[in-house]
């Protein structure tokens, strides 16, 4: 066979090839890989489990649910465990109950929470207060999730409890030592164990209300909001607790009249401490947002 002949059958040949790839692929779809919804999959039991170590435990085979991109949970199947949480929360005020509450970033959040998470476990932590729980015993955090699992196109396990001892609230000597000199010298605004609202003072109002007007004047400069935690429950939750704290904090400065584009937030959880964690005191001086004009 001549070298031109089998030029022309190699040009062929591939002429054959790409009409086959065309037909097959591109006509009748048959290339494209499969996809599956990757953040659902299929679980008909998933029980629910809520334990505060050998204090209390109580079980059931069914769950709460969530619809997708919605905050109300259905709650009617496990109202007994609900009651049975209230009344241990009552009876036990040295206990804080924490609820995570998992949304998956394919959701949309509408409502006026920072995520939707967050939005689930306060509506879980209004169930419990009216059931009768005290509500500053609950803390509630929002995170996402990779996956959760669904059953008839609802969401189940994205809600987690866990629970704490309570500390006491901070030595009123540690929120009011520090006076009010001027807008550059950082502040600190203090935190209860668990909590996002930060301990007012005369003091830091004095400092909110001269910033306000400082930014007002300047609206180059920016204030920063670093939240911290102490070492209290997992890294992972104290991070969120760190942001969760200078956020809340951005919006009460928003509200009280800063500008949003003034604010900058960040959170450093529990690896920034001020003082050891090893006392009490310690950890109450960590619980804080630290603030900085730049």
């Amino acid at each position: 066979m001549s070298k031109s002949n089998v030029f022309w059958w190699i040009i062929l040949g591939g002429w054959m090839a790409a009409s086959t790839w065309w037909h097959v692929c591109k006509i009748k779809l048959l290339c494209d890989p499969v996809l599956s919804e990757p953040v659902r999959y299929q679980r008909p039991d998933s029980p629910l489990s809520i334990q505060d170590g050998h204090r209390f435990s109580v079980t059931s085979q069914k769950n709460i649910s969530f619809a997708l991109s919605e905050e109300m949970p259905n709650w009617m199947p496990v109202q007994h465990l609900l009651d049975s949480l209230a009344s241990y929360l009552r009876a036990n005020p040295d206990r804080k109950l924490t609820i995570v509450g998992h949304y998956l970033l394919s959701e949309s959040n509408k409502s006026e929470a920072m995520n939707l998470g967050l939005a689930r476990a306060e509506q879980m932590k209004q169930l419990y207060v009216l059931k009768g729980a005290p509500e500053g015993q609950i803390i509630t955090l929002g995170e996402s999730a990779q996956s959760l699992p669904t059953s008839q196109d609802s969401l189940l396990q994205a809600l987690n409890f866990n629970f704490s001892a309570i500390e006491a609230a901070p030595d009123p000597t540690l929120v009011t030592s520090r006076p009010h000199t001027d807008i550059f010298t950082p502040i600190d605004l203090y935190y209860s164990p668990g909590g996002v609202q930060y301990i007012k003072t005369p003091e830091n109002e004095k400092f909110i209300a001269t910033t306000r007007q400082y930014l007002a004047a300047n609206p180059e400069k920016k204030l920063l909001l670093t939240g911290h935690a102490d070492n209290t429950g997992s890294e992972q939750i104290n991070m969120k607790l760190s942001q969760n704290r200078a956020e809340h904090l951005k919006r009460q400065l928003t509200q009280a009249g800063l500008s949003a584009q003034q604010l900058l937030t960040d959170a450093k959880g529990q690896n920034a401490p001020k003082k050891s964690n090893s006392t009490a005191d310690g950890r109450a001086a960590n619980r804080r947002v630290a603030i900085v004009v730049q």
